[in-house]
């Protein structure tokens, strides 16, 4: 009995240390095995490291637009009009200058309406102004020099204008331009207003009015 229980002790060990080996190249399998992708390899000394390449999905296509060359227009006609028998309206604007102002239409001459010319009657009579009736140089004379003037020595030409009646009488005098002197100026009108006749003015139908008429009288000291 003895002998059976060494024999059984040492079968037992062969046993469990056989079922260890198996066990532990298993193990070496599975490690090995699953590590075997990541081992490096020996070339030429140098290490190259060996991977599994992943399978990328390729990038989804893009659309390239296609190049129109810029030098090319492409025109469309539009349709014909085959419609007979249409009336067309044709709607006419002013033509409008570059600088934006509307010209107006071209203005059309206004004729004014023709007035009657009443003719002028041809007169009956020449109208006339005064003339003198007597002789001018009795108007005034020497003896008519005023004292004081002649004393002083003052000398002039007195220029006057007379209105005439219609009867011909000197109605009033002016002096239209002096010479210098009152006395001389004042006797000029004096004797001229009352020795003065004349024939009166006249109109176109033959009937006196009212004139006037212009004169002078030089005064000179007598030798």
């Amino acid at each position: 009995m003895a002998y059976v229980d060494r024999q059984s002790g040492a079968s037992k060990a062969t046993s469990i240390a056989t079922v260890a080996i198996v066990h532990a190249a298993l193990g070496a399998v599975l490690i090995y095995g699953l590590a075997a992708k990541f081992v490096p390899k020996e070339d030429e000394g140098h290490l190259i490291l060996t991977d599994f390449p992943t399978e990328t999905p390729p990038p989804p296509p893009t659309e390239t637009p296609s190049a129109t060359p810029s030098s090319t227009i492409t025109t469309v006609n539009p349709p014909l009009d085959t419609r007979q028998n249409t009336d067309v309206q044709v709607e006419t604007q002013p033509f409008p200058t570059s600088t934006g102002v509307v010209l107006d239409p071209i203005p059309r001459p206004t004729i004014a309406p023709t007035v009657p010319v009443t003719p002028t009657p041809t007169p009956l009579f020449t109208p006339k102004n005064p003339s003198p009736a007597n002789d001018r140089s009795g108007w005034v004379t020497t003896a008519d020099y005023p004292a004081r003037d002649l004393r002083l020595g003052h000398t002039g030409t007195t220029k006057y204008r007379v209105v005439i009646s219609s009867s011909g009488k000197v109605q009033s005098c002016e002096i239209t331009g002096s010479s210098g002197f009152a006395g001389l100026d004042e006797a000029t009108c004096k004797n001229v207003s009352r020795r003065a006749r004349f024939d009166p003015a006249s109109n176109a139908n033959g009937e006196k009015i009212v004139g006037t008429w212009s004169g002078s009288v030089s005064w000179r000291i007598p030798d």
